[in-house]
């Protein structure tokens, strides 16, 4: 649990750095992307497929652990949470698999 927290917090943070996540009033909302792969540390994490929760369309996320430089593979990755764009509400949320409600990551314009 405290791993899954810890790889959480470095998600927020990647975001916070690669700018999905700035100041509200000067950069306007950008959607989280579909198939999309980027790395955190020894972590990689992809973004593909489609699920319901709670009534509404989240896209996947799966997560890859190495210590050695590898190409992302999703047939050796685990299920890891589900990301949705609220559009309308310019937010992202995430819904992590240990837990049981979404979290909104980001504000956007």
């Amino acid at each position: 649990m405290k791993r899954q927290f810890l790889t959480l917090t470095v998600l927020m943070l990647l975001l916070c750095c690669s700018g999905v996540v700035r100041g509200q009033e000067d950069y306007p909302y950008r959607p989280f992307e579909k198939n999309a792969v980027w790395s955190v540390n020894n972590f990689k994490f992809g973004s593909f497929g489609d699920t319901v929760i709670a009534g509404r369309e989240y896209v996947k996320l799966y997560r890859q652990e190495s210590d050695q430089n590898f190409s992302f593979d999703l047939s050796q990755a685990t299920y890891w949470g589900a990301f949705r764009n609220d559009t309308a509400g310019k937010k992202g949320l995430l819904c992590h698999s240990c837990r049981s409600t979404s979290t909104y990551l980001y504000n956007g314009l």
